[in-house]
Protein backbone atom coordinates (compact mmCIF):
# COMPACT_ATOMS: atom_id res chain seq x y z
CA UNK A 1 0.00 0.00 0.00
CA UNK A 2 1.38 3.71 -1.20
CA UNK A 3 0.16 6.27 1.43
CA UNK A 4 0.31 10.03 1.34
CA UNK A 5 0.79 10.64 5.11
CA UNK A 6 1.95 7.84 8.17
CA UNK A 7 0.79 8.94 11.72
CA UNK A 8 2.48 7.00 14.57
CA UNK A 9 0.09 6.74 16.81
CA UNK A 10 -3.89 6.83 17.21
CA UNK A 11 -4.33 9.10 19.92
CA UNK A 12 -6.35 12.45 19.75
CA UNK A 13 -3.39 14.53 17.90
CA UNK A 14 -2.70 11.14 15.51
CA UNK A 15 -6.64 11.00 14.72
CA UNK A 16 -7.13 14.88 14.63
CA UNK A 17 -4.29 15.20 11.83
CA UNK A 18 -5.28 11.68 9.99
CA UNK A 19 -9.50 13.81 9.25
CA UNK A 20 -7.79 16.83 8.02
CA UNK A 21 -5.02 15.29 5.81
CA UNK A 22 -7.72 12.31 4.24
CA UNK A 23 -10.38 15.33 4.07
CA UNK A 24 -7.97 17.25 1.62
CA UNK A 25 -7.92 14.02 -0.52
CA UNK A 26 -4.74 12.44 0.79
CA UNK A 27 -4.59 8.64 1.59
CA UNK A 28 -3.63 8.63 4.97
CA UNK A 29 -2.83 5.57 7.35
CA UNK A 30 -2.51 5.58 11.10
CA UNK A 31 -0.71 3.05 13.14
CA UNK A 32 -2.04 2.17 16.15
CA UNK A 33 -0.45 0.07 19.07
CA UNK A 34 -4.13 -1.10 20.60
CA UNK A 35 -7.62 -1.44 19.69
CA UNK A 36 -9.17 1.37 21.76
CA UNK A 37 -9.44 -1.52 24.25
CA UNK A 38 -7.17 -0.73 26.51
CA UNK A 39 -7.57 1.45 29.75
CA UNK A 40 -6.91 5.35 29.44
CA UNK A 41 -6.78 7.89 31.88
CA UNK A 42 -10.06 10.01 31.78
CA UNK A 43 -9.83 13.62 31.17
CA UNK A 44 -11.60 16.80 31.89
CA UNK A 45 -12.22 19.17 29.26
CA UNK A 46 -12.99 22.71 29.11
CA UNK A 47 -16.06 24.39 27.31
CA UNK A 48 -13.97 25.78 24.43
CA UNK A 49 -13.11 21.69 23.21
CA UNK A 50 -16.44 22.19 21.12
CA UNK A 51 -14.28 24.88 18.57
CA UNK A 52 -11.80 22.27 17.31
CA UNK A 53 -14.62 18.98 17.44
CA UNK A 54 -16.62 21.54 15.73
CA UNK A 55 -13.89 21.67 12.86
CA UNK A 56 -13.75 18.40 12.77
CA UNK A 57 -17.21 17.70 12.27
CA UNK A 58 -17.25 14.86 15.36
CA UNK A 59 -19.33 17.56 17.95
CA UNK A 60 -22.50 15.58 17.68
CA UNK A 61 -21.04 12.30 17.55
CA UNK A 62 -18.99 13.46 20.86
CA UNK A 63 -22.06 14.71 21.95
CA UNK A 64 -23.68 11.53 22.03
CA UNK A 65 -20.88 9.59 23.31
CA UNK A 66 -22.46 9.57 27.12
CA UNK A 67 -19.46 11.67 28.37
CA UNK A 68 -20.50 13.75 31.29
CA UNK A 69 -20.95 17.28 31.75
CA UNK A 70 -18.61 19.12 34.61
CA UNK A 71 -19.90 22.08 35.49
CA UNK A 72 -15.90 23.39 36.30
CA UNK A 73 -12.92 21.93 38.08
CA UNK A 74 -11.08 22.03 41.26
CA UNK A 75 -7.40 21.21 41.18
CA UNK A 76 -4.40 21.56 43.03
CA UNK A 77 -0.76 22.35 40.78
CA UNK A 78 1.73 23.14 42.49
CA UNK A 79 0.19 24.39 45.91
CA UNK A 80 -1.77 22.63 48.20
CA UNK A 81 -4.84 25.23 48.18
CA UNK A 82 -7.31 24.52 45.61
CA UNK A 83 -8.34 26.45 42.31
CA UNK A 84 -11.41 26.56 41.30
CA UNK A 85 -12.83 27.02 37.61
CA UNK A 86 -16.39 27.62 37.31
CA UNK A 87 -17.55 27.36 34.14
CA UNK A 88 -21.13 28.65 34.65
CA UNK A 89 -20.62 32.07 33.12
CA UNK A 90 -18.20 30.22 29.96
CA UNK A 91 -20.28 31.07 26.89
CA UNK A 92 -19.11 27.53 25.50
CA UNK A 93 -21.60 26.06 28.17
CA UNK A 94 -20.25 23.18 30.25
CA UNK A 95 -16.73 21.10 30.31
CA UNK A 96 -16.76 17.19 29.67
CA UNK A 97 -15.57 14.39 31.85
CA UNK A 98 -14.05 12.64 28.69
CA UNK A 99 -13.36 8.45 28.76
CA UNK A 100 -10.79 8.14 26.65
CA UNK A 101 -11.19 5.22 25.26
CA UNK A 102 -14.37 5.80 23.90
CA UNK A 103 -12.88 9.22 22.77
CA UNK A 104 -10.04 8.14 21.12
CA UNK A 105 -11.93 5.12 19.55
CA UNK A 106 -14.90 7.92 18.13
CA UNK A 107 -12.00 9.74 16.70
CA UNK A 108 -10.13 6.58 15.28
CA UNK A 109 -14.13 6.19 13.79
CA UNK A 110 -14.24 9.53 12.44
CA UNK A 111 -10.47 9.18 10.40
CA UNK A 112 -12.28 5.95 9.16
CA UNK A 113 -15.17 7.70 7.54
CA UNK A 114 -13.27 10.30 5.69
CA UNK A 115 -10.75 7.65 4.59
CA UNK A 116 -7.92 7.23 6.16
CA UNK A 117 -6.89 3.82 7.08
CA UNK A 118 -6.74 3.15 10.78
CA UNK A 119 -4.59 0.13 11.12
CA UNK A 120 -3.53 -1.81 14.66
Amino acid sequence: MNFDALILGGGPAGTAAAIVLARSALKVAVLERTAYDTPRIGETFPPEICVPLQRLGVWESFRRAGHLPAPGIISCWGSDVPAENDFIFNPYGCGWHVDRSRFDRMLAEAAGQQGASVLD
